[in-house]
């Protein structure tokens, strides 16, 4: 019998595969049964073992939505709701589309579009059809984003008519194929999505299997270089089963009355994972389109928000708010804010983050992405008595110690 399963230890015991993920996050181990939706995690012993039992794996979006296609799964920015019906259709309309327009498995699919329903309809097209799912920066040059294309062989790109002239000029330069360009609105040379699904059935498609995220470096040390990965030999549900630690790692669970709030751009990992899982775990997923304090805030308080990842520039400026406006809304229904990308510390021990404290828990992560690699073991950064200077750092703080991810006075 093989040693690994899907790159993962195998338990001699079970035959099924250990998690690095669980025993990186607890010190113990489990085993993952990896085929099956709906199915428990099955604790696995050993002196190390606490008995961890993590709950319910999610059964994925695509099952989910054929399950409950009424069930309410993106909130956009203009306050429309999308279904879980809406959604899963449109991703299947996209694959039989792409396929029909010479796409194959291991193929890039590229993304330039704001945070909108149709970057989760693409998402959930890209992880049943083999593809590879490169999301990229609005914010960089025509040139810039022809460089990425073309060192990534997109053989689609999805882009919205916000950003036509710099889409259109990099499809161009890049040589990305005309009949993989697909547009959001009016794109010269691009065909607009509506019309290319237009004419797609929105069965299941064959063939599934899962995707890829591939995104891009920043380039700050030369050329955006490519994060690259094996594509996954197996299907799309038992992809989301074995990443499904990107929010049980956080005690959020699949089902319930969870609700995540997306407040950064999603051609960031962070916040495109965090939705993205979210929508497997059958969570409602709210989009921000551009980062405004109040309105967060708002949203929080009006879709019951129960889970946000946020960074410290964006808590930072929450607290920068007016007293009675901080105060004037209910937060209450928060159960965890999870911040990476720097430590923060000096704004939680000023008292600033009251308005935030009715939430159960913080959460900080360096590696808050969990795609890139494996999860470490997770250290919280303290700073020295509230000086500046050289830090200590806490190993294996609990989850719910008031120090863990609170943010930093200056907002670094």
């Amino acid at each position: 019998m093989a040693e690994h399963v899907l790159g993962l230890p195998r338990d001699p015991a079970t035959g099924l595969a250990r998690s690095w993920r669980v025993h990186r996050l607890t010190g113990a181990r489990a085993v993952i049964r990896l085929r099956g939706t709906g199915r428990r995690v099955a604790p696995w012993t050993d002196a190390s073992n606490k008995g961890v039992q993590l709950g319910e794996q999610p059964r994925g979006f695509w099952a989910a939505a054929a399950a409950e296609p009424g069930r309410i799964a993106v909130i956009d920015s203009a306050g429309e709701r999308w279904t879980a019906g809406d959604i899963a259709s449109q991703a299947n309309r996209l694959v039989h589309a792409l396929r029909a327009r010479g796409l194959t498995e291991g193929d890039p699919v590229a993304t330039l579009l704001p945070n909108r329903a149709e970057v989760l309809q693409t998402l959930m097209a890209v992880h049943q059809a083999g593809w590879n799912y490169v999301p990229l920066n609005s914010n960089l040059t025509a040139a810039e984003l022809s460089y990425i294309l073309g060192d990534a062989g997109a053989k689609a790109l999805v882009a919205d008519q916000r950003f036509a002239a710099m889409a259109a000029a990099a499809a161009n330069q890049a040589g990305v194929p005309e009949p993989g360009r697909l547009s959001v609105g009016a794109i010269p040379g691009f065909t607009p999505l509506d019309i290319a699904l237009a004419d797609q059935p929105d069965r299941t498609p064959e063939h599934r299997v899962a995707g890829q995220f591939m995104q891009y470096t920043s380039g700050t040390t030369g050329r955006p270089k490519a994060v690259q990965r094996d594509l996954p030999s197996f299907d799309p549900e038992t992809w989301v089963s074995v990443f499904s630690g990107n929010l049980s790692r956080y005690d959020i669970e699949p089902g319930g009355d969870a609700v995540h709030l997306v407040t950064s751009p999603m051609y960031h990992m962070a916040p495109l994972s965090f939705g993205y899982f979210s929508a497997h775990f059958e969570h409602p997923v709210v989009l921000m389109d551009g980062w405004d304090a109040e309105l967060a805030l708002q949203l929080i308080e009006r879709h019951r928000v129960t889970d946000v990842h946020m960074v410290p520039t964006q808590l930072h400026r929450l607290m920068q708010l007016p007293e009675d406006v901080r105060i004037g809304y209910d937060v209450s229904s928060l159960r965890q804010v999870i911040h990476a990308a720097a430590p923060v510390v000096r704004l939680a021990r000023s008292g600033h983050l009251r308005v935030l404290r009715r939430h159960r828990r913080w959460r900080h992560d360096r590696h808050a992405t969990g795609l890139a690699h494996p999860p470490r073991h997770r250290r919280s950064t303290v700073a020295g008595r509230g000086r500046e200077g050289p830090r200590r750092e806490r190993r294996g703080a609990p989850a719910g110690h008031r120090r863990h991810g609170v943010p930093h006075a200056h907002g670094r």
